[in-house]
């Protein structure tokens, strides 16, 4: 199953998503981590990107049997769990500023359900002074 997915998620899979170790980090198969969402879907994740305090790995819904029909959600995902795709993404060494979102999956498909931000990066205070939310969305669980 595991090859079978590596060959569907593709660069075309992810249309004009960055994520630039994809070729690498998929044709290892410890890389390439699944988690069941469902009895028909599965969520499949690997690291598309890496900086010196930031890292994105890339999410993709699938069908849990052929054809696979991978769809996209995120690839600046850096956690998944409980029916969430977490982001925490530093913009600096100095940890002054940041933002994250989350993706949470209704039952159908993931919906990016949070997004905030810590603002400018001013080095007032180690996570950022406040945080601004800029996305916020309930989600009804579906079947």
């Amino acid at each position: 199953m595991l090859a079978e997915l590596r060959q569907t998620i593709s660069p075309e899979a992810y249309a004009d998503s960055s994520c630039g170790s994809f070729d690498s980090n998929i044709s290892d198969p410890g890389k390439l981590k699944t988690y069941r969402l469902s009895e028909k879907h599965l969520l499949v994740s690997v690291r598309c990107w890496e900086r010196a305090f930031r890292r994105g790995d890339g999410y993709w819904v699938v069908n849990a049997q052929p054809p696979y029909s991978p769809a996209f959600v995120t690839n600046l995902g850096t956690g998944y769990e409980n029916g969430q795709i977490s982001s925490w993404q530093y913009w600096r060494g100095t940890a002054d500023c940041m933002s994250r979102n989350t993706w949470t999956w209704d039952g159908r498909q993931f919906v990016h359900t949070s997004s905030m931000t810590t603002g400018l990066c001013k080095l007032t205070a180690e996570d950022g002074a406040w945080e601004l939310p800029t996305l916020v969305v309930k989600v009804n669980q579906g079947k």
